[in-house]
């Protein structure tokens, strides 16, 4: 099934259970990127659906400075 978000839990013998569905509780012409689940609130990045998915920044690279090995 399309658009439904599922998380397992061991409340009813680690069964699948619906969560989210963008159907139900999302508007159209929005895509829904999961990020967590934190007191029965779902956390999560809307996008359009233009995007398709979200826009993430590369990290800066990190030098490691030489050490002297003795």
């Amino acid at each position: 099934m399309q658009g439904v978000l599922r998380m397992q839990t061991g409340d009813m013998g680690g069964a699948w259970v619906p969560m989210f569905s963008s159907d139900a509780h999302g508007r159209p012409g929005e895509v829904y990127w999961p990020v967590g689940v934190l007191g029965g609130e779902l956390a999560c990045i809307i996008c359009s659906a233009a995007a398709q998915h979200p826009r993430v920044r590369r990290a800066g690279c990190m030098r490691r400075p030489a050490l002297p090995v003795s």
